[in-house]
């Protein structure tokens, strides 16, 4: 693979936990031109929902132009949990799930199922269309095996369904993403779930090559496909999911560590040189959606997002505490204006 020098840009702040309450949570676009991305081919990256003091939510921009709405009108004790096309799915206690879009500050709330949500495994999937039409879908352990339980907006229910597949390792809470109309979700023994709420279909297939349990590694889309950010000892490789779930690499990135001088003077412009990516320890990848393939990065403090086919890295430094392996509470979002409430198709005379 050709290698190409990278575009550094940082924006000019530092978030923290306590800033995203005083500020009233930040939001951005991205781009600078158009406030939200209404074109499918040219979504992009806005920014990075965290969680924020006081069970609230934070937003860390990663573009200078501004444009600051507030995520004040989000309920208390809540936490992002997925998000696909821009709209964002939110889990209060005992299992109330909410529906927002926090560009155009709307909020819905989706009736609850019928028996409380253990475990944070809630996936959203939604593709722009004129009633804006959506499935919420989470894996629910029990027993003997596990199931889905999806809600769809089309029918206001929610439904149960059993997959006829063997799963040997646990679904990691708040991994999901969505890529053609399926919910995805990592495993803690490597492996990768899928389940279509349409149909039903569920599957279970291998992640990349060099993903283990001790392996860090995420899930993203681009394009409507699925991806998997892997980091290795000297790199992170991202994958595209092909036909028959073969994955392909589609961009790598080094990470080199700092020079004993650099790592004691803290040189803050020593983030990025040529084509590596300057890191104290290894980097946690982060969840992504775009139109093109990305890595998102929690690189010492700093999320970087990182555009494989531009080699452009947009950073921001957020004081809070770093995902792992187990919890990935840290959700890459792309502005929309499409709506979460209610539409209803116009009569045609």
């Amino acid at each position: 693979m050709k290698s190409k020098t990278m575009e550094f840009e940082e924006a000019g702040w530092v978030l923290t936990a306590d800033d995203a309450i005083t500020v009233d949570d930040w939001i951005i676009e991205d781009g600078g031109e158009d406030d939200a991305d209404t074109d499918e081919r040219r979504r992009s990256i806005s920014g990075i929902l965290f969680p924020a003091a006081g069970g609230r939510v934070g937003f860390a921009p990663i573009s200078r132009s501004a444009r600051n709405p507030s995520l004040s009108f989000l309920p208390p004790s809540i936490a992002v949990v997925a998000a696909s096309n821009g709209l964002v799915l939110l889990r209060g206690p005992w299992s109330s799930y909410y529906l927002c879009n926090p560009f155009t500050a709307e909020l819905s709330t989706v009736p609850r199922p019928s028996v409380p949500h253990c475990r944070a495994t809630a996936a959203l999937v939604f593709a722009p269309n004129p009633l804006s039409e959506f499935h919420l879908v989470c894996a629910v352990d029990t027993p003997a095996t596990f199931r889905f339980e999806t809600y769809s907006s089309g029918t206001g229910n929610w439904r149960s369904n059993v997959p006829e597949i063997l799963l040997t390792g646990s679904i990691v809470p708040e991994s999901a993403v969505s890529a053609g109309g399926i919910a995805y979700w990592r495993t803690i023994d490597g492996s990768v779930v899928g389940f279509e709420p349409v149909t039903g279909h569920s599957r279970v297939f291998a992640a990349p090559d060099g993903v283990g349990s001790s392996a860090r590694w995420q899930l993203g889309e681009a394009g409507d496909r699925l991806c998997c950010a892997v980091v290795e000892p000297s790199s992170v490789e991202v994958h595209v999911c092909g036909p028959a779930d073969r994955w392909a690499l589609v961009g790598s990135i080094a990470i080199v560590s700092p020079e004993p001088e650099e790592e004691k003077d803290g040189d803050e412009d020593g983030w990025v040189i040529g084509d590596a990516i300057v890191c104290q320890e290894p980097p946690w990848p982060l969840r992504f959606q775009s139109a093109d393939p990305h890595a998102v990065l929690w690189v010492d403090g700093r999320v970087l997002v990182v555009d494989l086919a531009s080699w452009r890295v947009r950073a921001v430094r957020i004081e809070g505490a770093a995902p792992d392996a187990n919890l990935d509470d840290y959700v890459a979002h792309i502005n929309t204006v499409a709506s979460v409430l209610p539409q209803i198709m116009p009569f045609n005379r």
